[in-house]
């Protein structure tokens, strides 16, 4: 077999036969840009679907402990602000007593002088 290619082959651009099939230039051109494409577009997809299964147990426990650490935080800042909401409503509650407290003395000691 002969590594020059014949007149016909070189007339319809196919390539050397002891390279792989012979695929006209014109056509292997969009095929090869094609198939980059494809990589391009599912490659990321693949390479994160194959690496997955062992990347994500790890991080899966690598990261728990900081999550409940977050999570525990998170309950005890939320406890504090409704013991704090507490105590506030019930010094608020206190004076609110204590302002009703005087206005009855106030009004209780004002009107015996308005009758006399």
């Amino acid at each position: 077999m002969s590594h020059e290619q014949s007149d016909a082959d070189k007339r319809l651009g196919a390539t050397d036969v002891s390279h792989g099939p012979a695929i006209p230039s014109t056509t292997r051109g969009p095929v090869m840009k094609g198939i980059h494409g494809t990589w391009k577009f599912l490659g990321p997809s693949l390479i994160v679907g194959m690496v997955a299964p062992y990347v994500f147990p790890a991080l899966r426990r690598a990261v728990r402990p900081a999550a409940k650490g977050i999570i525990k935080g998170a309950l005890n800042l939320s406890e504090s602000v409704k013991e704090g909401a507490a105590g506030a409503r019930e010094q608020l509650s206190d004076l609110m007593a204590e302002v009703r407290a005087e206005r009855e003395q106030d009004a209780a000691s004002s009107s015996p002088d308005q009758s006399a």
